[in-house]
């Protein structure tokens, strides 16, 4: 990320994607396993967070159905984790991180038994190892 802008680098992937082990990338494919074939993208609004569907061609997005779905208050970061089966959202005002359960086939995000977690006040932001 770049700090001053808070711009990201945005990159085109094309044929085999290998060797992204423990590089911060975070990719998820549509139930087809093809990386063209849909993804999705989660941005936190109010309180909770909003799911949408990427077209793999165009880059367009549609909003997934469910959502918003609600975590605590001022949720600001997102990431999943290692094996993309769980995606975790650090609530900065209510001082917790809301766990779900994330469906590849349907974007569909649905809380974890116990969540949210305490964990602190000023959260910043999430990192999965």
């Amino acid at each position: 990320m770049n700090k001053r802008n808070h711009s990201l680098p945005t990159y085109t992937v094309g044929g085999t994607v290998t060797g992204l082990s423990g590089s911060g990338l975070i990719l998820v494919d549509s139930a087809s396993g093809a990386l063209t074939g849909g993804a999705y993208l989660y941005v936190t609004a109010g309180s909770g967070i909003v799911g949408y569907g990427i077209d793999g061609t165009t880059g367009m997005l549609s909003p997934l159905p469910g959502f918003p779905v609600v975590t605590g208050t001022a949720p600001h970061s997102v990431t999943f984790d290692t094996t993309n089966q769980f995606l975790y959202v650090a609530n900065d005002s209510s001082a917790d991180v809301s766990g779900f359960r994330f469906d590849a086939s349907t974007g569909g995000l649905t809380p974890i038994t116990g969540s949210p977690f305490p964990a602190g006040n000023l959260l910043d932001f999430l990192a999965t190892l």
